[in-house]
């Protein structure tokens, strides 16, 4: 499954945020920076005569870290990495990988907190049997 193999494919790159890579939402007080992937959308189309063609999937990848010095790098290396991936990513073909959205800055001030949130999206083309 994308989700997962994704994940897992994004925790391997050994970035700054180690394995603090979350599908969906971080834990509360989690150490930064870290990265949260969410799906955004998917499908997959049917040819006219009725045969499944590759899934198409849209993933928001967030980086968050107390400062852009800590999220710009990372997310720097996910969009090298990740733009224009073609191959196996854990049992997920991927025939084709874009960012389609780069980048998005947030910063969330809540007291004495601040994160530095940095977004991106990457649209995946893929097929399982890897």
């Amino acid at each position: 499954m994308i989700d997962t193999d994704l994940l897992d494919f994004v925790i391997a790159l050994n970035t700054p945020a180690g394995s603090r890579v979350h599908l969906e939402s971080s834990p509360q007080e989690a150490a930064m920076p870290l990265i949260v992937l969410r799906r955004a959308g998917g499908e997959q189309p049917i040819s006219t005569g009725g045969r499944a063609l590759w899934e198409r999937s849209t993933f928001e990848t967030n980086v968050l870290g107390a400062s852009h010095a800590d999220s710009y790098p990372i997310m720097s290396v996910l969009r090298t990495t990740l733009h224009g991936f073609r191959g196996v990513m854990g049992d997920t073909l991927i025939h084709d990988c874009r960012c389609i959205a780069f980048p998005d800055h947030v910063t969330e001030i809540d007291g004495d907190s601040r994160r530095r949130w940095i977004t991106a999206q990457f649209r995946f083309l893929h097929s399982p049997g890897g």
